[in-house]
């Protein structure tokens, strides 16, 4: 589990970036805005800080002939059928995506616009399910070996670093 937040120094690593200690190595995450990162870094700090043993909430997946949807099942959703977007897009706006299969972590990486979204799946049935629906779509899905895992990670953030090189 996370053990604190760091700010990252904008001269050595990225702006807007944050990173969080873990256990067996930390994860740096950067944010579009300088908002957005004091946002997230708040919200983590909270969750690390509360006593609470409250339950997992539920999020789903979920592909329509349009739309990739991530939702979230409200609390009484049994009863009342309430649930949340978290986040949606359309497919039409996914650029490619990246499969990372590790010993603990199943995760799909996807770049959309200037944004990138990295879902964590329990399982690699799940994983496989989500890209195997993805696959019918116009979407780049490349599977990093799993051999290389700190070579895929690099590559990863740095394709997660804003398009300096576009820039100029």
């Amino acid at each position: 589990y996370c053990t604190e937040t760091l700010e990252l120094d904008v001269k050595k690593d990225c702006q807007w970036g944050f990173e969080l200690v873990l256990p067996d190595g930390n994860l740096q995450l950067q944010c579009p805005s300088k908002d957005e990162m004091s946002k997230w870094m708040r919200l983590v700090n909270e969750a690390l800080n509360s006593q609470g043993d409250d339950d997992a909430a539920a999020c789903m997946v979920m592909v329509t002939e349009a739309e990739l949807v991530v939702a979230q099942e409200g609390e009484k959703c049994y009863t009342d059928g309430f649930i949340r977007t978290l986040v949606s897009f359309p497919l039409s706006d996914i650029r490619e995506g990246w499969i990372l299969r590790t010993d603990t972590h199943m995760v799909l990486v996807l770049h959309v616009d200037a944004m990138h979204h990295w879902f964590f799946f329990r399982s690699e049935a799940e994983l496989d399910r989500i890209a195997k629906t993805l696959s019918v779509y116009p979407i780049s899905l490349v599977e990093i070996d799993q051999h290389c895992q700190e070579k895929a990670m690099a590559f990863l953030l740095n394709q997660c670093r804003p398009y300096a090189r576009f820039m100029a």
